[in-house]
């Protein structure tokens, strides 16, 4: 008898779709950027469970458990189980496959991949915006003021009409390219760390990555 392992990839066309909003001249600006930066985190979710399927498949072909990758897609789907964030899951990838402690503040890749998903996370899951009023100054809360701080460190700032409005900042598609480029290089990151080097291009191919690096 002879088994098998298969998964259907998802992520390339979710990628795909994140970008067709970004580059539709005729869609509305706002609600384009806003897709875009969506689905370019959904993108990446569905790439990291595509990898646990990955090792979960050398597992089932008898290779040894040491391997890098079947240790990875064990802790992958640990961590979907438990339902932990896209950032622990990147982090655990980088950890796996380089063989080295994640050191977040020295990566600027997982530093920009970082400030996306929690724009996305705002986005999403939205939450009052309670200003204080004073007689100098209207200041948003302070996880808003803390998110215009790292968003202006990358050039985005809000509009001068509505400064108090982080949104402002991110519903262009100047940030949404920046966030969509942002994801596809952590998934260039994790896919150089791939222990079978001559795989490389091929799952670089597979994802559709090679369109922007032709760019």
């Amino acid at each position: 008898m002879i088994g098998g392992h298969a998964s259907l990839i998802k992520a390339p066309s979710i990628l795909r779709d994140a970008l067709t909003h970004l580059v539709n001249t005729h869609e509305n600006q706002r609600p384009s950027s806003i897709a875009t930066i969506k689905e370019s985190v959904t993108a990446l979710e569905a790439f990291m469970n595509e990898i646990a399927e990955v090792g979960y498949g050398y597992e089932v072909c008898g290779q040894p458990i040491n391997n890098p990758l079947i240790i990875l897609g064990r802790k992958l789907k640990e961590a979907e189980s438990n339902r932990e964030s896209i950032k622990i899951k990147v982090q655990m990838a980088c950890e796996v496959l380089s063989g080295k402690k994640f050191l977040k503040g020295s990566i600027s890749t997982y530093q920009k991949f970082s400030l996306v998903v929690d724009v996305r996370n705002e986005l999403t899951h939205p939450k009052a915006s309670v200003i204080k009023i004073s007689s100098e100054a209207l200041t948003p809360p302070k996880n808003e003021l803390r998110l215009m701080k790292r968003l202006k460190s990358y050039g985005f700032t809000p509009k001068e009409q509505s400064k108090h409005d982080w949104t402002s900042a991110i519903e262009n598609k100047r940030f949404a390219e920046w966030a969509h480029l942002s994801i596809v290089e952590v998934m260039y990151y994790i896919l150089y760390l791939w222990p079978y080097k001559e795989a490389i291009d091929s799952y670089i191919k597979l994802y559709g990555l090679d369109h922007y690096a032709q760019k």
